[in-house]
């Protein structure tokens, strides 16, 4: 996904059945080749991103800009890939009145 921007009332994006979807670039040598990043994801009363199975959204250095109106809601909510022991989203900005909240 590379420059969207998405509004929404429920779940900004809703993943099913072991996603991985690019949010991030990707290094290419020393080049960094932009196939996804800069999204804009805002939702009012529910997460930014949901999984209901196993995956991950690779969002690490894509500089996407996430924000809920809801302070109980999350940026990005479900089960992450057990083969992941751990999980980076740098560059990943949030709303200032909202805390930064992940899974």
């Amino acid at each position: 996904m590379y420059k969207n921007n998405i509004a929404a009332r429920d779940v900004g994006i809703h993943l099913a059945g072991h996603c991985y979807p690019n949010l991030s670039n990707y290094k290419s040598g020393s080049n960094l080749i932009w196939t996804g990043g800069f999204n804009i994801i805002n939702t009012e009363e529910l997460d930014n991103i949901q999984l209901s199975s196993s995956g991950l959204p690779k969002t690490d250095f894509g500089n996407n800009n996430f924000s809920i109106n809801n302070s109980s809601a999350y940026h990005i909510y479900g089960w992450i890939d057990s083969s992941h022991t751990i999980y980076n989203s740098r560059r990943t900005a949030g709303m200032a009145h909202t805390s930064q909240r992940f899974i």
